[in-house]
């Protein structure tokens, strides 16, 4: 190190004072050693030592071992990550099929108790219906009537009145081609009725009957044939054959049952007239009659068979 200043020294000195070749050869040796010094110091100073090295390199590896280290942790958790989206995606999957699940619980409960309801109401509605019938029925068995319904005597050659006025019945007594200039084979009740009144006839096994009330019995002596309402106030239900119900001409499709004994409520004050199969207390028909100031009633025991008609005044 001391190389340098020595150099200033030695020139400084040699510009005032001559050096001999002894002198500066005794210093050449500390010179050029010197001079080797601040070569070497100057390499070691451009050239790091190999430990250096070796520390930067060990460094080097740290960081990138590091590196994969940490690449590794972010790929396990960018896995993590999917995984759980996938997780959370199940889950709301699962979700949505639960609560799809609950509203059709919801639905099906709903409509449980719905129909629930439905079937109370309908059972309390039949059960209404028949405590109406009933009822009515009740009221029909409590009509007073001052005059009874009987039959009157009637001028018809194939007719038969029996002593008492509550049966009549066919008998034939003529041709068919003497027949049809006749009047249509039926008798009336004897006095007009007014108000509410209810009479009972059985048909029994008769394939053929008609029943009714009617406001002009003159108009009906006229007829060969069974009139219809339109005509002057007529209001009857017929059964041709043993099987086909009619009212005025219009089949009675919902009768199932074939009635046997037939009670008919006549009801002036409501304007209706009832028919009713007393044995299931059901309704045949049911007419929406004109106000009139009297009515009479119609039976015909048909040309069919020779069974009666047989009436009942109800109680």
């Amino acid at each position: 190190m001391y190389f340098p200043a020595l150099r200033l020294s030695v020139e400084s000195q040699s510009k005032s004072v001559p050096v001999s070749l002894t002198t500066w050869w005794m210093y050449f040796p500390a010179l050029r050693l010197s001079g080797m010094g601040y070569r070497k110091n100057f390499q070691t100073q451009q050239q790091p030592p190999d430990c250096f090295t070796a520390k930067v390199k060990c460094f080097n590896e740290e960081k990138s071992e590091e590196n994969e280290a940490l690449k590794e942790e972010t790929e396990n958790q960018r896995k993590a990550f999917e995984k759980l989206q996938e997780e959370n995606k199940a889950l709301k999957k699962e979700t949505e099929n639960q609560r799809k699940a609950f509203e059709k619980l919801k639905e099906e409960n709903r409509a449980l108790k719905k129909g629930k309801l439905q079937e109370e109401n309908e059972a309390l509605r039949k059960e209404n219906v028949e405590l109406r019938k009933a009822f009515k029925w009740i009221k029909m068995n409590e009509v007073s009537s001052s005059n009874q319904v009987l039959l009157s005597d009637t001028e018809h050659p194939e007719l038969h009145v029996s002593d008492d006025c509550k049966q009549v019945r066919f008998k034939e007594t003529s041709h068919q081609s003497e027949r049809s200039e006749m009047q249509w084979p039926c008798v009336f009740g004897k006095e007009k009725l007014t108000g509410s009144h209810t009479w009972d006839v059985e048909v029994g096994e008769k394939s053929s009957w008609a029943l009714g009330v009617t406001e002009n019995i003159e108009n009906i002596k006229e007829k060969r044939y069974i009139p219809v309402a339109h005509e002057q106030g007529n209001w009857i239900i017929t059964l041709w054959k043993g099987k086909k119900f009619q009212a005025n001409f219009a089949d009675l499709t919902d009768l199932q049952h074939k009635p046997k004994r037939i009670r008919v409520h006549l009801d002036c004050e409501n304007k209706r007239l009832l028919f009713i199969d007393i044995e299931t207390r059901l309704w045949i028909h049911k007419y929406e009659i004109n106000p009139s100031e009297q009515f009479y009633p119609i039976f015909s025991p048909g040309t069919s068979d020779k069974g009666p008609l047989i009436l009942f005044n109800s109680k």
